[in-house]
């Protein structure tokens, strides 16, 4: 199955952008979450990580609506790995079905928790 995850903050975003986004992609379902990556108790996100199964996609418009710290995303990419579940960002045109696309999104994870440091 082919899921769609959104998350935006309570007040300060709107979810348009991103839902259209991954309509396109032909997701079969959408998880819509209104909260900060931070917060723990995402319980849309912890909803769709318990009914993963093996050869679903989890599609998001940005690998930051995900979480926010490099050893988070990457243990998560890990975890789906084993669980043989695969990830596409669609604004990073990450597709972890390939080498390549694993290596980038562990990268790109590393430059946006220096961004993330550099502004606070």
């Amino acid at each position: 199955m082919v899921i769609g995850y959104i998350r935006v903050l309570k007040t300060e975003q709107n979810q348009d952008l991103q839902l259209d986004s991954i309509k396109k992609a032909g997701c079969e379902k959408i998880c819509h979450e209104k909260i900060s990556g931070v917060s723990i108790h995402r319980s849309e996100y912890i909803k769709m990580i318990s009914e993963l199964r093996k050869g679903d996609v989890i599609v998001v418009w940005r690998i930051d609506r995900l979480g926010r710290t490099t050893y988070e995303l990457i243990k998560m990419m890990l975890e789906w790995k084993e669980m043989g579940v695969d990830f596409q960002s669609i604004s990073e045109d990450i597709d972890t079905t390939t080498k390549m696309d694993r290596l980038w999104y562990m990268l790109s994870w590393i430059f946006a928790e220096n961004e993330k440091e550099t502004l606070i």
